[in-house]
């Protein structure tokens, strides 16, 4: 059996858990087994190696692995009880961790063998974050879990609200969280840093420049700046129209953040506004929920409600490409390393594309797709779906 973490035996999310566990796997299903492995110490790797939401702390989506250049297979699935809203990520032993709605958190290796499972008493929104040997994400039972490499809870913060927005990691490994207000936790015991009060409640990451400013999205039309070293408000940045998204730090200190009114606006560090870009669709379907990635060609790329995918010039919002595929397109884009951008959408499509927008390939997936892909290092995609699965997606091996 799964590796279960103390406390969390409650009785939906366990009995979700151990039903899916017991259940005979179907041909593309991969099947559950134990762990053997010994546990890594907390302490061990932090600081070591990190992985978040959005590639990195900036959202630049950009991977070091390359994923597939031509049309994929689907390898294997692994399905839980509800959807998979989460984005995956992959943790320092390529496994890719991911959270469902059904309150489940699951680890599993490139065969799609699962390597170990923790139950949430809550939905899982939030997409988790690897430090050290530590996977951290929040559940809606409003607090803020960290697991060991056998998904045994090591420590648990207590958030303002529901905990639906990913982590964010600095380079020394301490977590930034935001809920209804920010946090900055150490990831070794979970103590809390320093707090700060936001306004409204942030459903999009906090993303951290190199400067150490943490701009954390605000649903209610906002964008709050905070200095991490001194834990202290900087100011807010008000937009017209509430923000679902998470925000984009430029190369320059700058960002990027799209909202409901259509409108994708890049701003200076002082929160000057360089452009406004209006996607096509604003009037009749408003809204982007994405976050935007930027490519390592300056090119921002972000999908919209309105159905298309947009390349923008991330220097003068210039359009650079827009790719219709006729429904929502709300998770981040992923940049491999070789350029090629992959995202899925509301229309159960995963999609590859050039930097200059040609699509390459597509694959049909069992439902939507809300998350951001991943890419294991042997170029595997992995992306969860609304079906309640997470997909693997590469070339067989012979």
């Amino acid at each position: 059996m799964i590796p279960l973490s103390r406390g969390v035996a409650r009785a939906a999310s366990l009995a979700a858990l151990l039903s899916w566990c017991g259940r005979a796997p179907t041909r593309a299903d991969a099947q559950p087994r134990p762990d053997a492995s010994p546990p890594a110490d907390v302490s061990d790797r932090a600081a070591t190696f990190t992985a978040m939401a959005c590639a990195d702390a900036r959202h630049t989506g950009r991977d070091v692995h390359r994923g597939p250049a031509s049309q994929p297979s689907i390898l294997w699935r692994v399905r839980t009880q509800r959807r998979v809203f989460a984005s995956p990520v992959v943790d320092a032993d390529d496994r890719a961790i991911f959270g469902s709605v059904d309150g489940s958190v699951l680890a599993v290796d490139r065969r799609g063998v699962v390597r170990w499972g923790y139950a949430a008493p809550d939905r899982v929104f939030s997409s988790p974050a690897v430090v050290g040997g530590l996977t951290v994400f929040g559940h809606d039972g409003d607090r803020l879990v960290a697991v060991d490499a056998r998904g045994l809870e090591q420590w648990s913060v207590r958030t303002t609200d529901d905990a639906d927005a990913p982590p964010v990691l600095g380079p020394d490994g301490t977590i930034f969280y935001a809920a209804h207000d920010v946090m900055a936790v150490n990831p070794v015991d979970g103590a809390v840093r320093w707090r700060a009060p936001l306004r409204s409640h942030a459903f999009g990451p906090p993303a951290l420049a190199p400067d150490g400013t943490l701009y954390v999205p605000e649903v209610h039309g906002a964008v709050a700046l905070f200095d991490t070293r001194a834990g202290s408000f900087t100011r807010r940045v008000d937009l017209p129209a509430p923000v679902y998204a998470g925000v984009l730090v430029l190369d320059d200190g700058g960002f990027v953040v799209g909202a409901l009114d259509g409108h994708l606006r890049a701003f200076s560090p002082d929160g000057t506004r360089r452009w406004d870009f209006t996607t096509h669709g604003a009037r009749d379907a408003p809204g982007i929920r994405a976050t935007p990635a930027l490519t390592r060609d300056g090119v921002v790329v972000v999908g919209a409600e309105d159905g298309t995918l947009y390349g923008l010039r991330a220097a003068d919002g210039t359009e650079v490409f827009a790719v219709p595929t006729g429904y929502p397109v709300r998770g981040a884009a992923r940049i491999d390393a070789d350029g090629r951008i992959y995202v899925g959408g509301e229309d159960d499509t995963l999609r590859c594309l050039d930097g200059d927008g040609t699509v390459r390939w597509s694959v049909v997936l069992g439902a939507d797709i809300d998350g951001s892909p991943a890419i294991l290092r042997d170029g595997t995609l992995v992306v969860g779906t609304d079906d309640g699965a997470l997909y693997a997606l590469g070339t067989p091996a012979r």
